[in-house]
């Protein structure tokens, strides 16, 4: 989160951000399980981009 924020003050977008996979993996599951919470915490919190989850799940899909 101090990424974030040292981006934001330097005027910088967060365009390819590090996410830990943990965290990429809670957004995931946040966003199936409840997509307004999802945008609730957003506010908040630095998360992946909705389209950046939808990518995974097409790249996910079609591995299987």
């Amino acid at each position: 989160m101090v990424t974030k924020h040292d981006r934001e003050e330097r005027g910088v977008g967060l365009q390819n951000f590090p996410y830990a996979p943990a965290w990429e993996e809670m957004s995931h599951l946040l966003r199936i399980h409840s997509p307004r919470a999802y945008r609730a915490l957003k506010e908040y919190l630095p998360m992946p981009n909705e389209q950046t989850i939808r990518c995974v799940i097409i790249q996910l899909e079609l591995l299987i």
